[in-house]
C-alpha cells in the first residue's frame, strides 16, 4: 500500500501490529502513495495512484483509508437494497396500473412518487449511484405518462370518468364518451342501462366477458352534472 517513505522514519514506528489503521500513516506521512484498489468514501471512484492524504479528485472528499472497508461494504449494501427497492416499485406500479388502472387517481401518483423519492434520495446521496438516479427518472417518467395511456378497456373507461366534472352539461358528457370510443358498434364500448333527464348510467363487461361489470352513474339537474359514481367490479 506505501510505495515511498523514509527509512528512518520508518524505522521509528511502532511494529506493524500497533498501528491502529492505515490512516495513522496517512497522517505521520503526507507523501504515501495509495498503490491498492481503495474506493472513495462518497462516491466510490477508484482511489489508486493518489496520495493518501489528498482528496477525491471526483467529489472532493477527503481519503480516508480507515473507513475503506466497512464504509465500501455500506455502500453496496444501500446500493442493493435501494435498487431492488425501485424495480419493485416499478413492477408494483405497472401491475395495479393494468388490472386497476390505478394511475388515474392522483392519490396513487403521487404515493408512488413519494416512496420512490423516499428510497432513491438517501441511497443517491450516500452511494452516487447514477443507476439510482436512472430508476427513480424512470419511475417518474412512467407517473407522469401512465394516467394518459389508455392500454386497457379498463383504462379507458376510468379515464372516462375522471374527466366528468361537475358542472358539464349532457352534451359534453356524451361527446367525452364519443371520444373515448368512437367505434360505437366495438363490444369493448360501455353499455347505457340508464339514460334519463336525471341520470346516465353505464355498465362495462359482464358474465359473459373477462371482465365483471363496472358501472359509473352521472346525475344531472337541468341538464348539469350534480354527481356522478363508480362501482368496481
Amino acid at each position: 500500500m506505501i510505495e515511498r517513505l523514509d527509512r528512518a522514519r520508518i524505522d521509528a514506528l511502532p511494529p506493524p501490529e500497533v498501528v491502529d489503521h492505515p490512516a495513522d500513516l496517512a497522517l505521520e506521512f503526507p507523501d504515501v502513495i495509495i498503490v491498492t484498489d481503495h474506493s472513495c468514501r462518497q462516491c466510490s471512484y477508484n482511489l489508486r495512484g493518489l496520495s493518501a492524504a489528498g482528496r477525491c479528485p471526483e467529489c472532493g472528499a477527503g481519503i480516508d483509508l480507515s473507513q475503506q472497508p466497512r464504509y465500501r461494504g455500506l455502500v453496496a449494501f444501500l446500493e442493493s437494497v435501494a435498487t431492488a427497492a425501485l424495480v419493485l416499485l416499478i413492477v408494483v406500479v405497472v401491475v395495479l396500473d393494468l388490472a386497476f388502472a390505478a394511475s388515474v387517481h392522483i392519490r396513487f401518483v403521487v404515493i408512488a412518487w413519494a416512496l420512490a423519492a423516499i428510497v432513491a434520495a438517501p441511497s443517491w446521496w450516500v452511494t452516487r449511484k447514477g443507476g439510482i438516479g436512472r430508476l427513480f427518472l424512470v419511475i417518474s417518467a412512467m407517473l407522469v405518462v401512465l394516467p394518459y395511456v389508455p392500454h386497457t378497456r379498463v383504462k379507458s373507461y376510468a379515464m372516462f370518468y375522471a374527466c366528468i366534472k361537475p358542472g358539464m352539461t349532457r352534451t359534453d358528457v356524451l361527446a367525452r364518451l364519443d371520444d373515448y370510443y368512437p367505434d360505437r358498434a366495438s363490444t369493448d364500448v360501455p353499455t347505457v342501462r340508464v339514460d334519463s333527464a336525471d341520470r346516465l348510467s353505464l355498465t362495462l363487461g359482464g358474465d359473459n366477458t373477462p371482465y365483471n361489470a363496472e358501472c359509473i352513474v352521472i346525475r344531472f339537474t337541468n341538464g348539469i352534472v350534480i354527481a356522478k359514481s363508480y362501482s368496481p367490479d
